[in-house]
């Protein structure tokens, strides 16, 4: 009886009172809680929050996320979900889908317009020919470092398709205009130029 003082003994009984609980209604929960809750006609209680674990911006988790929680079936009734990472599996579907079309389209609508602009095959395969090589070389090291595509670095590739085909051209349109006797100027001059923009 003698093992606790008077100030443990009083502190003991402010936590007791905290071992038998009093149910909780959405009532009693704090105001910043129950508005993150509150429809704007001021209905609550229609909204529920489901937390999930493992990476949203990894395609496969996120698929498996949307195709488990997009109609959660409750008591007979489907349930609608939300989330923003449901966009991501079909934004990368319609990538897979459509990107191969899009970028033959590009790529064939460069060449005629290469084509238009130099008069001559041999000018559009040496302009286009840097660019074939880079998109290559970006390829292989994505294989050789083992880099996961997503949708940022999809989105960039064709950006990176477009300064390098200005590069290409910007410098053999300056090999045009000097002549073959300056092309190490023209490596040096707009050569640097090119890559400093890029």
């Amino acid at each position: 009886k003698g093992a606790f003082s008077e100030a443990e003994r009083a502190d003991i009984d402010e936590l007791m009172a905290y071992l038998a609980p009093t149910p909780m209604t959405f009532r009693d929960l704090p105001e910043w809680v129950r508005e993150q809750f509150r429809e704007p006609t001021g209905e609550e209680g229609r909204f529920l929050v489901l937390y999930t674990r493992g990476s949203k911006s990894d395609l496969a988790n996120t698929r498996v996320l949307k195709q488990a929680l997009f109609d959660l079936h409750v008591d007979g009734a489907t349930v609608p979900t939300a989330a923003t990472y449901y966009v991501l599996p079909e934004i990368m579907e319609t990538i897979a889908h459509e990107g191969p079309l899009i970028m033959g389209l590009a790529l064939g609508g460069l060449l005629v317009i290469l084509f238009l602009f130099f008069r001559r095959l041999s000018a559009v395969a040496l302009t286009i020919m840097p660019l074939c090589l880079s998109v290559l070389w970006t390829c292989g090291m994505v294989i050789v470092l083992g880099q996961k595509l997503n949708f940022y670095n999809v989105v960039v590739m064709p950006l990176l398709i477009g300064m390098g085909i200005d590069n290409g051209v910007h410098i053999y349109a300056r090999f045009v205009q000097q002549g073959r006797a300056n092309l190490r100027r023209v490596l040096r001059e707009t050569g640097s130029a090119t890559g400093m923009a890029t």
